[in-house]
């Protein structure tokens, strides 16, 4: 029951985000094989691999058309982005640790494929990625498309590095201020390879476009939040006799800080999340006559994603959910003057849909409902917690 629960979820809150999804068309171009060029609106899907195809249209009123690889030469926004079509050889080495292989040498297959444009000048640095793969390609003064090749492969020492496109750098795109050590420090990395061919472009006096992402945008947040628990709390005794002990109107206190890292794609849409939250949840009274006395207290972990949609210029409506551990911390429940032991540890979801807007964020958030209780076979303690929570963005 409980895996059905946690897949409900989880197929709720990808319903809600797909529902909400934006589709983003911005001013663009592309140009077909004949060389003629098209103003259209591009959907700028904000790609980390490089695509196949990709959707248009030729006017904010009218539908969408796709284009593929086959049919198109060109593709871009602006300063954004831009793909250009080349039959390239593309090496296939893998450079997962358990999968490298023992050459040296790379695994060239002919492909044609759209290629990201990093830095166009009179060096023109490329970048190709899908899944685990990433190559870098170079083309100088409109010459053919070469690859700069970069290969981790396995001895019988251990793991050995192909550095063949320091070789390529040092030979056919020298620069004259950087020596044999500064060269080894090139990492096979976009922001590396990127700045060598800015530093070369600038040495040759050439004008270039720099394609490359927001640097004000940071990547890590850090949130400082509390709220308000409205809980439902009961414990129920299932044998001899089955009892029910509701808690009425327990109320709880909620802070923590929230750990955010916005990752760099699909329009920094999606985040994940790291939190550490104190709560207390208190309720006392007299029923039936029973005493009935709650007092829990836990710190939690929750390890989560958030999806960001329906952006605005206002704010942004998100959703998460979060698995969590949680650890009690002295916490007590007593029913008819019997004090009920709970676990230390629990593990269970959460979700929650809540606005943010400049700093300030607001939430609501609400646990998968959970036992307490693991100990007496006879009690279970059952808490199911709704929260609303603000929060402040300290960075």
């Amino acid at each position: 029951m409980k895996k059905q629960l946690f897949f409900l979820i989880a197929l709720n809150l990808i319903f809600i985000a797909n529902l909400f999804a934006q589709e983003v068309y911005e001013p663009g171009y592309f140009i077909d094989n004949e060389g003629k060029k098209s103003d259209v609106l591009i959907q700028n899907l904000d790609w980390k691999n490089n695509p196949k195809e990709f959707s248009f249209k030729a006017n904010p009123a009218s539908g969408s058309e796709k284009k593929e690889i086959s049919q198109v030469a060109e593709f871009g926004i602006g300063s954004t982005f831009k793909f250009v079509r080349a039959t390239v050889q593309l090496d296939q080495s893998s450079n997962l640790d358990s999968f490298l292989s023992a050459s040296r040498n790379p695994e060239f297959e002919t492909e044609t494929l759209f290629l990201k444009v990093l830095v166009e000048g009179k060096a023109t640095l490329f970048q190709y990625e899908a899944k685990n793969l990433i190559r870098f390609f170079y083309t100088l003064d409109g010459s053919d498309i070469k690859p700069l090749v970069y290969k981790r492969y396995q001895t019988p020492q251990g793991i050995a590095e192909n550095k063949l496109y320091i070789n390529e750098l040092n030979t056919k795109l020298n620069i004259s201020d950087f020596n044999e050590a500064d060269l080894e420090k090139i990492r096979y990395q976009t922001k590396y390879l990127r700045d060598y061919f800015k530093t070369f472009n600038n040495a040759n006096s050439s004008e270039q476009l720099v394609f490359e992402p927001n640097k004000n945008q940071k990547p890590f947040h850090l949130y400082a939040r509390a709220g308000t628990i409205f809980s439902s709390f009961s414990v129920e005794k299932v044998s001899p006799n089955q009892v029910l002990y509701p808690f009425e109107n327990p109320l709880g206190f909620h802070a923590g800080v929230q750990l955010e890292y916005v990752l760099p794609y699909r329009h920094k849409s999606w985040a994940l999340l790291f939190e550490v939250n104190y709560q207390k949840t208190t309720s006392n009274g007299i029923k039936n006559p029973e005493t009935q006395n709650l007092d829990f207290k836990a710190m939690e972990f929750p390890l989560g994603v958030r999806y960001y949609f329906l952006n605005r210029t206002w704010g942004r409506l998100y959703a998460n959910s979060a698995f969590v551990i949680t650890r009690n911390l002295d916490s007590s429940i007593q029913v008819d003057n019997f004090n009920i032991e709970l676990t230390k540890n629990h593990r269970f979801l959460n979700f929650g849909l809540g606005f943010s807007a400049n700093r300030f964020q607001i939430e609501y958030r609400r646990d998968v409902p959970r036992n307490l209780d693991y100990f007496y076979p006879n009690w279970k303690a059952m808490i199911n917690n709704n929260y609303l929570m603000v929060g402040f963005r300290l960075f």
